[in-house]
């Protein structure tokens, strides 16, 4: 079995045609995959500067990794 991942805008009503008519085929199922959630989240995150700790020097980076 194979997996394709699909990103689109959801605001896009054309994308959401298309996924809803692939959808309504009954070719392919839907699942939703809980593995890298916080994975994404993080990456989100350091996208928009949330949860980002900057230091001065290496020193600095060294004892927030220990942290």
């Amino acid at each position: 079995m194979a997996t394709i991942t699909l990103k689109y805008d959801a605001r896009n009503v054309m994308a959401k045609k298309i996924v809803d008519f692939i959808k309504s085929t009954g070719v392919f199922s839907i699942s939703e995959s809980d593995v890298n959630k916080e994975t994404f989240k993080a990456i989100e995150d350091a996208n928009r500067g949330k949860n980002i700790t900057k230091v001065k020097n290496h020193k600095k980076f060294i004892e927030e990794c220990l942290k």
